[in-house]
């Protein structure tokens, strides 16, 4: 649907879906004009990185909605790291929740994709 009439996927990082589809990684375009980044919903206030692919169709890079990149360190992670980190880890509802900030940075990408 987003291929034929233009909006925003939204889907963690790691997916599979990306290999299935097929859907371009950063840095790609594909026949549609879609393109993927990556964000961290840490950025809108997610307690933790939370990295998330993001496939566009219908809005130009340069017409996406200000991204709110911060560099703040993160005391929390989705899942433990192999090296263990120490860092702490989220429960299953904190993962599984969208920040309201990065929501409406949706919407307001999904508009500008003529959704």
């Amino acid at each position: 649907m987003v291929r034929k009439h233009g909006g925003v996927l939204e889907h963690p990082y790691g997916s599979t879906l990306w290999n299935e589809v097929p859907l371009p990684m950063p840095g790609k375009r594909d026949t549609w004009g879609g393109y993927s980044i990556c964000v961290n919903q840490s950025w809108w206030g997610h307690k933790a990185q939370k990295k998330t692919l993001l496939y566009i169709v219908g809005c130009t890079p340069d017409k996406l909605p200000p991204i709110p990149i911060s560099f703040d360190a993160i005391e929390y992670v989705v899942r433990p790291a192999r090296n263990g980190t120490g860092a702490k880890i989220i429960t299953k509802k904190e993962r599984e929740a969208t920040p309201i900030k990065f929501a409406e940075w949706l919407i307001r990408l999904a508009d500008k994709c003529g959704v």
